[in-house]
């Protein structure tokens, strides 16, 4: 028997390189929001589900556009 596995795409947010830009805030507002300093807060969904693909779009410019790279989409697959 065969199992076939998905890729998903999720948001990832390394904190320790991010520089608060604030580019992926603009760029991805329904999943990324700032902090009183302007650091990004992933939304908690993001963690147990995948970038949906009306926002797939949205997500990759907000990874493409962060001028420290601390954002990124990662595969993960789920059964």
């Amino acid at each position: 028997m065969t199992t076939h596995r998905r890729a998903e795409l999720r948001l990832r947010l390394d904190p320790l390189s991010c520089d608060g830009h604030g580019l992926c805030a603009d760029l991805l507002p329904e999943h990324v929001t700032l902090d009183e300093w302007g650091y990004p807060i992933l939304d908690d969904t993001l963690r147990s589900s995948p970038i949906t693909p009306e926002l797939l779009g949205a997500a990759r410019a907000a990874v493409a556009a962060c001028p420290s790279l601390a954002l990124r989409l990662r595969r993960a697959t789920r059964p």
